[in-house]
C-alpha cells in the first residue's frame, strides 16, 4: 500500500480527534475581545514548527502561500481573503508593505515570538484599514533566553540566540536562516538582530526597540513550460540571474499606563525598508532592469479605555500613518547583448509617491450575567480617499458549557502605492476595496473535551486585480466582487495524558464576479461582461490533523497531516484575438504528512528531527505567471535535525 494511501486511512480513522485548543478571548487595554485565537508560547514550542510560516499554516481557515524556497516569499490569508487584505501587526503596530500590501513571514523569526493573536472576522473596526480580510497580532518575548541551531536538506541552516535580563528588562535577539534551495537561483540568506529595553515602574510600562533585518534571495520564478527554455533560464527555473536584496531598519516603541479603572496606551514604529531588484528578460530586445526602493514608514497609535462600573468597558484613540516611497528603475536594452558593438540603452525612471491616514476609533462594551454586548465604530482619512466610516458589533452568549459568538461589520482597504502610482501600469482611479463580513461561533465544552463551529459570510466589492491587457502588460483595476461563505469545525479530544489528538475542517464556498474583456477591436472599442466563476487559488476543502504522542515524561512524537483541496487560476488567452476567453488552470488536491521526534535532557536541553512532507506530494505550492508554465513546486521530502537550549 502506497504512503499517500496509509496516510488517506489514517486521516479516515482519526476523524473523532480534534484541533489545537487555543485561548479565544485577549484583552485590549484592561477590556476583554472576543473572537481572537491566542495561540501561546507553550503551543508555539510544542507545535514543533521551525518558522512562523510553517506555524500558521496549520492554523484552521489559513492558507500560507510559498514558492516552495525554505528561505522564499511566504504570505498568509484568511478565510479566502488575499493576503494584502490581512492585516499583519508586530506588538499592535502594522507591518503590511505601503508598496503591495503584503507581509513577508519569512522576515520574522519564530524566535522572536511569545504569542500569536488572530482574528478571522471583522478585526478591521479597531484594526485599522487594510483588515478587510482580519488581523493577525505577533507579540514578541521578554525575558526567557534561548539558544537554537538546526540543519537539514537542501543546505538549510536555522539559528537563532536570544538573551533575556529581567522583564521587563534588556533582552538581545540574533538569528541567520539560509538555505541552498532545490533549484539553481533558489538559494537565500536572512539574516538580523534585535535588541530592547523595558522600564516598568508606578504603572508604567515602557518597550523600546531596534531591529536590523537583511536578507538576499534568487528569484527563480516558476517552472517553465515543458520542453521551454527560457532566454536567462533553463529547464526548471524562469531567471538563472533575478536576485533580490533586502536591508530595514525600524525604531519601535509601545508603552502603558495603569490609572486603575482606566489605561492609556501608546504605540509608534518608524521604518526604513530598502529592496533591489536585478530583473533579466528578453521581451523584443534584451534586458536586464535594476530596482531601487526606499519605502519609509511612520505610525502611532494613542488610545485609552475606561472600565470603572463592572458592566461597561470603553475604548477610544486615534492612529495616524504616513507611507513615502522613493524609487529608480535603471533599465538597460541590448538588440544583441553579445555583440562588442552594442553597448546598449539605459533609460532610468523615477518616482516617489506617498500616502497618510489618520483614523480614530471608538469601543463600547457591556458585560452582564451570563452575555455581553459591544458596538464598535471606526473613521478613517485617507489623503486620496477622504473619510471612510466603519461600525461594527458583537454579541456574546455564556451558558453552562456553551458560548455563542456573533458578530458583524464593515471594513475597507485603499489601494497600495504599487496600484495606484506604478510606471506605466498604475491606475491612479482605483477606488478603495470595501466589505462586510458577518460571523457566528459556537464552542461547546463537554466532559473535558472541546467543539468548535464557525459560519462565515463576506462580500468585497470594488475587489482590485491586476491582469494582463492586449498587450501583455499587468494592470490594476477594480473589476471583481468575492462573496465568501464558509464553516470551520475544530475539535479536540483529552484522552489520557499521552494521546491529545486534534482536528480541525474548513469548507469554504467562494465565488468572485469578475467584469472580463472579452472583446478588443480598435475602432469599435472594448467590450466587457460580468461573469462568475469560482474564486481563484482558494481550496474549497481543507484538513488539518495534529497527532501528538507523548512515549514517556522525556520524549513524544508530533505527527502534523494537512489535506488541501484542488485550487483553480484563471489566465486571459488572446489566441483568437479579438475575441478573448480566459483559460483555467487547476492544482490538485495534496496531502502532506510531517513528523517531529524530540528528546529532552537535563538543563533545558532538547534535541529533534523534523520530517516534512513524507508523503513527497508534488502538486505545485502556488500557481505561476503564465498558463503555460508549470508553476511553482512544492518542497519536496526532506528532514531538518537540531538542538534547543532553554537558559
Amino acid at each position: 500500500m502506497s504512503i499517500k494511501r496509509i496516510t488517506t486511512l489514517l486521516l479516515l480513522l482519526t476523524l473523532a480527534a480534534g484541533a489545537v485548543t487555543y485561548t479565544h478571548t485577549r484583552e485590549l487595554g484592561g477590556l476583554r475581545e472576543d473572537g481572537w485565537l491566542v495561540i501561546e508560547r507553550e503551543d508555539i514550542l510544542a507545535s514543533g514548527a521551525l518558522s512562523l510560516a510553517e506555524l500558521l499554516s496549520g492554523v484552521p481557515g489559513v492558507i500560507v502561500n510559498t514558492n516552495g524556497a525554505p528561505t522564499g516569499l511566504s504570505t498568509l490569508s484568511l478565510r479566502g481573503a488575499a493576503s494584502r487584505q490581512v492585516r499583519i501587526n508586530l506588538d499592535g503596530v502594522p507591518l503590511n508593505q505601503a508598496t503591495n500590501g503584503v507581509v513577508d513571514l519569512s522576515g520574522i523569526p519564530l524566535s522572536l515570538v511569545e504569542r500569536i493573536e488572530i482574528n478571522r472576522t471583522t478585526a478591521g473596526i479597531l484594526a485599522g484599514s487594510a483588515a478587510v480580510g482580519g488581523t493577525v497580532n505577533i507579540v514578541t518575548l521578554g525575558g526567557d533566553s534561548s539558544l537554537s541551531v538546526a540543519v537539514g536538506s537542501a543546505g538549510e541552516e536555522r539559528y537563532a540566540f536570544g538573551y533575556g535580563l529581567g522583564n521587563p528588562g534588556v533582552r538581545l535577539d540574533a538569528w541567520l536562516e539560509s538555505s541552498d534551495g532545490r533549484r539553481a537561483n533558489s538559494d537565500g540568506e536572512r539574516l538580523g538582530a534585535r535588541a530592547s529595553i523595558g522600564l516598568e515602574t508606578g504603572g508604567l510600562d515602557l518597550d523600546l526597540a531596534y531591529t536590523l533585518r537583511s536578507a538576499e534571495l534568487g528569484v527563480p520564478g516558476s517552472r517553465p513550460a515543458a520542453g521551454d527554455v527560457p532566454v536567462y533560464g533553463d529547464d526548471e527555473v524562469t531567471s538563472l540571474l533575478d536576485r533580490q536584496r533586502e536591508l530595514e531598519h525600524a525604531v519601535s516603541l509601545n508603552g502603558t499606563l495603569d490609572l486603575d479603572a482606566a489605561e492609556l496606551w501608546l504605540r509608534a514604529r518608524w521604518s526604513d525598508g530598502g529592496l533591489e531588484y536585478d530583473n533579466w528578460y528578453a521581451y523584443g530586445g534584451h534586458y536586464h532592469d535594476q530596482s531601487v526602493y526606499d519605502l519609509r514608514s511612520l505610525y502611532a497609535e494613542l488610545g485609552a479605555s475606561w472600565s470603572s462600573l463592572a458592566w461597561l468597558g470603553l475604548a477610544a484613540g486615534f492612529d495616524f500613518q504616513s507611507d513615502g516611497l522613493e524609487a529608480r528603475i535603471d533599465s538597460t536594452r541590448w538588440d544583441d547583448p553579445d555583440s562588442p558593438d552594442d553597448e546598449g540603452l539605459t533609460s532610468t525612471t523615477e518616482w516617489d509617491p506617498r500616502a497618510d491616514n489618520l483614523g480614530g476609533f471608538l469601543k463600547a462594551q457591556g458585560i452582564f450575567d451570563g452575555w455581553g454586548v459591544e458596538a464598535d465604530l471606526r473613521l478613517d482619512n485617507h489623503s486620496e480617499y477622504g473619510f471612510h466610516l466603519a461600525p461594527g458589533g458583537l454579541v456574546r452568549l455564556e451558558l453552562e458549557m456553551l458560548q455563542l459568538v456573533a458578530s458583524a461589520g464593515l471594513t475597507y482597504a485603499p489601494p497600495t502605492l504599487n496600484d495606484l502610482y506604478w510606471p506605466g501600469s498604475g491606475n491612479p482611479d482605483l477606488e478603495p476595496e470595501t466589505g462586510w463580513q458577518a460571523d457566528l461561533s459556537a464552542i461547546l465544552e463537554l466532559g473535558g473535551q472541546r467543539f468548535e463551529a464557525a459560519g462565515f459570510y463576506r462580500i468585497t466589492s470594488e475587489l482590485i486585480a491586476w491582469t494582463p491587457d492586449t498587450d501583455g502588460w499587468w494592470r490594476p483595476a477594480n473589476i471583481n466582487e468575492q462573496r465568501v461563505l464558509g464553516v470551520t469545525l475544530e475539535t479536540a479530544l483529552a484522552l489520557g495524558d499521552e494521546l491529545r489528538p486534534r482536528l480541525a475542517y474548513t469548507y469554504t464556498d467562494a465565488l468572485q464576479h469578475n467584469s472580463e474583456l472579452v472583446h478588443s477591436d480598435f475602432v469599435e472599442g472594448d467590450t466587457f461582461e460580468v461573469v462568475e466563476r469560482r474564486a481563484a487559488n482558494l481550496p474549497e476543502h481543507q484538513v488539518r490533523l495534529t497527532l501528538p504522542l507523548m512515549l514517556d515524561s522525556d520524549s513524544g512524537v508530533l505527527v502534523n497531516l494537512r489535506w488541501s483541496g484542488e485550487r483553480v487560476a484563471y489566465y486571459p488567452d488572446y489566441s483568437a484575438y479579438p475575441v478573448i476567453g480566459m483559460n483555467e488552470k487547476t492544482i490538485p488536491a495534496a496531502l502532506t504528512l510531517d513528523l517531529r521526534a524530540e528528546y529532552r535532557l537535563d538543563g533545558g536541553l532538547a534535541l529533534f528531527c523534523n520530517l516534512r512532507n513524507l508523503t513527497d506530494e508534488d502538486a505545485p505550492a502556488a500557481f505561476g505567471d503564465t498558463f503555460q508554465d508549470r508553476d511553482y513546486p512544492r518542497r519536496p521530502r526532506s528532514f531538518t535535525i537540531g538542538a534547543e537550549l532553554s537558559l
